[in-house]
């Protein structure tokens, strides 16, 4: 871990500040108090410089993150298993003068930093690097950063890629020769026969991940956009993994929006993982943008747990996990809980996701005919996806 004599401790409104008391709420709320010193230490060391700049007001945000809804460069997620929860950070490195090149130079300096004090492994990323950086980049984001933390066990980082930076006619056959340089060839027909059955115009290629790992169990990931997908059409898709259970995401869909489709606002996200030696997916995860299908957060709450009851889930944690949070009442509109995911997991069965704004750029507007939620700042973000740990 990195010191504490490295990392500014002093209280500011800075982007430490907010996100110092974010985390010590779902610390709290976790039974993970012991480790927010450590976890609190970590996350500055990821935020950098930037983490010590004072937050821009609503109406001034410095670069559209396509991270948040509304444009924040960080947001929380929290996946509960039956045996244990796992908390996570997803950031954008910041430039000093944000843009996409100067953030992909700030995300390369993190991955420095990072290697330089955390036994990651960059091979894999090196191996494919040169096919999601062009010299002149495209696209909404160029690369991002996560950890996912568990207690009494150390960090783990991944990268997200964007596939597009080259247009999106190219993203497709990027990612499948990444697929091929990591010997992954076999899952590329998988890819485009099963899960992007309806072609890449309707079964977009928006996301590529790698874990910063050289283990065997290391993961790539490959994540789709479904543009007016029904839950039909991601049932079929989902059945190329060997995990999946015929009706889960009809299930799901049903639970937390009370329709199976179709989709028609923001679009639904998959996650294919995969890893050495199979060309079939490990899992299949189905990200479903519940502030855009819902009144409110409370609403939102509400589906959450009951679909958490229903698999034998902990759902009194994570009501109060809510509860501890969030910064405003509920009731108040769709947004500190943006999305809501499932997979199933060959060790521990169903799991359940729960993603959390931290809101920096945007009020809360009530969504009282299930319409459109967010007063969005830049249209980027109206195609926007999801990643998961």
């Amino acid at each position: 871990m990195p010191s504490s004599s490295r990392i500014p401790t002093r209280r500011t409104n800075r982007h430490n500040d907010l996100a110092g008391v974010q985390l010590r709420s779902l610390c709290d709320a976790l039974a993970l108090q012991d480790s927010y010193p450590e976890y609190l230490l970590l996350q500055r060391f990821l935020f950098g410089a930037w983490g010590e700049r004072a937050r821009p007001t609503i109406r001034s945000v410095p670069y559209p993150s396509l991270i948040g809804d509304d444009h924040s460069p960080y947001e929380y997620s929290v996946a509960f298993t039956k045996r244990e929860v796992e908390l996570r950070l997803l950031l954008e490195a910041q430039a000093a003068r944000p843009t996409l090149l100067a953030n992909h130079r700030a995300a390369l300096e993190l991955n420095g930093r990072l290697a330089e004090v955390f036994p990651i492994n960059l091979s894999r990323f090196n191996a494919v690097a040169d096919l999601f950086f062009p010299s002149e980049p495209r696209g909404a984001f160029s690369l991002w950063h996560a950890v996912s933390l568990r207690k009494a066990r150390p960090p783990k980082f991944k990268v997200y890629m964007n596939p597009q930076s080259r247009g999106r006619e190219e993203a497709t056959e990027v990612v499948y020769e990444a697929l091929r340089r990591l010997g992954l060839a076999g899952s590329v027909n998988v890819l485009r026969e099963e899960v992007a059955h309806r072609g890449s115009q309707h079964d977009e290629i928006n996301y590529f991940s790698l874990d910063l790992s050289n283990a065997p169990s290391a993961r790539v990931k490959v994540y789709f956009c479904h543009h007016r997908a029904t839950a039909a059409d991601l049932e079929r898709s989902f059945a190329a993994s060997p995990l999946h259970q015929a009706g889960d995401v009809a299930g799901f869909c049903a639970d937390m929006v009370g329709h199976t489709g179709p989709f028609n606002r923001k679009p639904i996200t998959s996650c294919f993982s995969f890893t050495e030696g199979s060309e079939r997916p490990r899992a299949a995860t189905f990200h479903l943008p519940i502030a855009h299908y819902a009144p409110n957060d409370q609403a939102i709450a509400a589906r959450i747990a009951a679909f958490m009851r229903k698999h034998e889930l902990d759902a009194d944690r994570y009501a109060h996990l809510v509860a501890r949070f969030t910064r405003r009442p509920l009731t108040a509109g769709a947004g500190v809980q943006s999305y809501a995911s499932f997979r199933r997991d060959p060790a521990e069965g169903m799991l359940l996701t729960a993603y959390l704004s931290p809101e920096l750029f945007r009020a809360p507007v009530e969504n009282t005919n299930h319409s459109q939620t967010f007063d969005l700042v830049h249209p980027l973000i109206a195609a926007g996806g999801r990643v998961s740990a």
